[in-house]
């Protein structure tokens, strides 16, 4: 069934949409070409490029090949006629605020420091002090916004608009999505940090008929899973798809916080390669970035204790993997986050294990990649999940004064 409309206004304003979302990643094109791949008439894409080029949504160039005759006139993307800020809330100690412009480019970036013991109402204050140096330090106007995205350290529930099982309890069970929007008068829209990754990767690497299935593996101070299924991120009933951080196929000696023994989660963090190295070490350092840091080091030098860990965490990886492509059988997987930097000694015990646990692994390619950069990854799915949400209204179209 095809989409309804109330009124021709809607239907504007969908058509608007549909054009802007086009020319976002694409190049240069005719009024006439746009209307033939959008399968709109001629009169409507010109009518409403017109419009957003006054908007300065767009803009007009001459084509630099024709063949004689008139010059036809191009239309594209203005990209920085509108950005989408977006928080990132998954470390403790540090917040980010980003500006994404329309082709979803990261713009800008300022961060600020979490102290230790800060309740919700002080990162509220931090958060809304770090906006504000960063719209002063860019010159964006806080009025050329589309809206907020925030990369959660947790799922969101659609049930509730909280985060539950979050890594930062400060966060936990909190109105967050609420506050936020109170704040800064902007809808906000708030995902676990491992669906806007998969999201990303979908939107970078994928094509028409490509990436439709993808799981994106994500390790920080939490494990997490992004997961697209036939083009569609899995997020489930009330938000909570995808989550595997509980998996019981860990060690039954460790405790989770959840209460219970052997969920994974206890293991495929930096916290549970460091405890299982510094078993091995002697000593007991603060998990810190510094200490991590350490351990890359200790397995870039080949010593022994860090390459136990190596073994043993890249054969429970595998496992996992082979219980995702089980279920989900991905065109491919993504791996991302703190362990990057020491993808290449874990791929070995991954890709043994993945393959031997998986079942018809004869009609199955398993092609697992390592995935760099993944801030700016979220960063851009942050982008594309508020770009996805928003809904134009063409006569209330605004842009930034500062035009670069």
């Amino acid at each position: 069934m095809g989409k309804s409309f109330q009124n021709t206004a809607e239907i504007r304003n969908f058509n608007t949409k549909k054009i802007i979302e086009y020319l976002r990643f694409s190049e240069p094109t005719t009024r006439k070409d746009l209307a033939e791949k959008l399968g709109l008439s001629f009169a409507t894409v010109s009518s409403i490029c017109n419009q957003l080029i006054q908007e300065g949504f767009l803009q007009e160039m001459e084509s630099e090949t024709f063949n004689g005759g008139r010059i036809p006139k191009l239309v594209t993307i203005h990209p920085s006629s509108k950005y989408i800020l977006c928080l990132q809330l998954i470390q403790k100690d540090l917040i980010k605020a980003v500006l994404v412009n329309l082709k979803n480019e990261v713009a800008w970036v300022q961060q600020a420091s979490v102290p230790d013991g800060a309740g919700l109402s002080e990162v509220l204050t931090i958060i809304n002090r770090l906006c504000k140096a960063l719209f002063n330090s860019s010159g964006v106007n806080a009025d050329a916004v589309l809206g907020i995205g925030v990369s959660a350290p947790g799922i969101f529930s659609t049930d509730t608009n909280q985060i539950v099982n979050s890594t930062n309890p400060l966060y936990e069970n909190q109105p967050l999505k609420e506050l936020l929007e109170q704040s800064f008068q902007l809808p906000v829209f708030v995902e676990n940090e491992s669906n806007l990754l998969v999201m990303a990767t979908a939107l970078m690497t994928g094509t028409e008929n490509k990436n439709r299935n993808l799981i994106y593996l994500y390790f920080g101070e939490g494990l997490g899973t992004g997961i697209i299924s036939d083009g569609k991120v899995v997020i489930g009933n009330k938000g909570l798809g995808g989550e595997i951080s509980h998996i019981p196929i860990g060690n039954a000696g460790f405790q989770c916080y959840c209460g219970h023994q052997g969920c994974i989660e206890t293991e495929l963090t930096m916290t549970g390669f460091l405890r299982k190295y510094q078993q091995i070490v002697g000593g007991e350092k603060k998990i810190t970035t510094e200490t991590w840091e350490e351990f890359v080091q200790a397995v870039a030098a080949k010593q022994a204790p860090a390459l136990s860990v190596i073994h043993e965490n890249g054969v429970l990886i595998g496992k996992l993997l082979a219980i995702l492509i089980n279920i989900f059988d991905p065109e491919a997987i993504y791996i991302g986050g703190i362990i990057e930097k020491v993808f290449q000694d874990l791929y070995p015990y991954i890709i043994r294990e993945t393959r031997e646990r998986i079942i018809v692994n004869s009609l199955r390619e398993v092609v697992i990649y390592c995935s760099p950069n993944y801030e700016q990854l979220i960063y851009r799915g942050c982008g594309e999940m508020v770009f996805s949400h928003w809904k134009p209204s063409i006569n209330k179209l605004r842009v930034s004064t500062r035009i670069n």
